[in-house]
């Protein structure tokens, strides 16, 4: 805000884009795009810096909610190749193909059935209603054995070791999942 101000001030009189770009230490297309983006479309020749600061502002809010897939072209060809059971990733690829001039990012088309059209949720390859954040963790969520039994409720006789038969084992993998090692041993 304090440089749109000084931008105002420095406008008002008549100092030029380079000149300006001086005394605020920026590139003076910097200066020019600040100027031409924010300069009311009505009276070309004032520049107000509180609502330069206000369409900025707008702009970020906006940037993030702009409607995916605006031309009816690929909206179309999009909407058709999906209910072929295509998915995102070949459609992206045969776009340019099909239709040339035209482009589109995988991920938009995932962000188009999400967030505009979840009527073709069921098309996509996982249906899913959410999609979850990619990337790894190493923490487990679930247990890896299902329906295991503790090793604190294991019958007395294989504590005693009384008797034969009474094997316990173990499964180690490395990190990257290149090797393992399993561990048999008679109790």
């Amino acid at each position: 805000m304090d440089e749109r101000e000084t931008i105002g001030l420095l406008k008002a009189e008549g100092k030029s884009e380079r000149e300006i770009g001086r005394v605020l230490r920026r590139s003076h297309t910097t200066i020019g795009r600040e100027l031409k983006n924010n300069t009311p479309p009505v009276n070309k020749g004032y520049y107000r810096a509180h609502k330069a600061q206000e369409r900025a502002v707008q702009r970020r809010k906006d940037a993030h909610r702009r409607p995916r897939l605006k031309n009816p072209i690929t909206r179309e060809y999009v909407i058709s190749k999906l209910k072929l059971g295509w998915s995102p990733e070949q459609i992206a690829g045969r776009l340019p193909i099909d239709c040339p001039g035209h482009h589109i990012s995988y991920e938009a088309i995932y962000q188009f059935v999400y967030d505009e059209s979840p009527d073709l949720i069921p098309y996509l390859a996982r249906s899913h209603r959410k999609r979850f954040q990619r990337g790894h963790s190493r923490k487990h969520r679930r247990c890896h054995i299902p329906e295991r039994i503790s090793l604190d409720k294991r019958p007395s006789e294989v504590m005693e070791r009384t008797t034969v038969g009474h094997w316990e084992g173990d499964t180690i993998v490395s990190r990257q999942s290149k090797s393992a090692l399993q561990v048999l041993v008679e109790r």
